[in-house]
C-alpha cells in the first residue's frame, strides 16, 4: 500500500539558540521519503529530506519563547505486507533545553490503493 502523510507542528523553545528536531518512525516499509521545513527564526527556514526512518532533521535555532513558529513534515511511503504505526518524533536540538509542541499540532495519513 502507498500512503502520503503530513504533519503540522507549532512550537517554541526556551531560548533562541535552541532548535527543533523532527524525525519519523513506523512499521516495516519498502520505501519512505520525507521532507521537513523547520523555522530557525521568524525569517529563516531550513529544508531537508530523508529516505529512512529515524533520520533526524534539525533546526539549529528559533525565536525562543518570543513567538510561535510552524514546522511541517511531508512525505510518502510504500509499505510491504507488515503493519505498523507511523509516528512523528519531535525533540529539542539541545538536550538540556526544552522545545515545546504547542496546541494545534496535527497530522494526517492518506492511503492510496495500489
Amino acid at each position: 500500500a502507498t500512503a502520503a502523510f503530513e504533519f503540522w507542528v507549532p512550537f517554541n523553545t526556551v531560548i533562541g539558540t535552541t532548535g527543533l528536531v523532527l524525525a519519523l518512525n513506523g512499521g516495516a516499509v519498502n520505501t519512505v521519503q520525507y521532507t521537513a521545513l523547520i523555522p530557525t527564526s521568524s525569517t529563516t527556514i531550513i529544508s531537508s529530506g530523508a529516505t529512512a526512518y529515524e533520520t533526524r532533521i534539525t533546526g539549529t535555532g528559533s525565536n525562543g519563547t518570543v513567538s510561535r513558529l510552524q514546522a511541517n513534515l511531508i512525505g510518502s511511503l510504500v509499505a510491504g505486507t507488515a503493519t505498523g504505526t507511523v509516528t512523528l518524533r519531535a525533540s529539542s536540538e539541545v538536550n538540556a533545553s526544552a522545545a515545546t509542541i504547542m496546541a494545534g499540532a496535527w497530522g494526517r495519513i492518506v492511503n492510496k490503493l495500489p
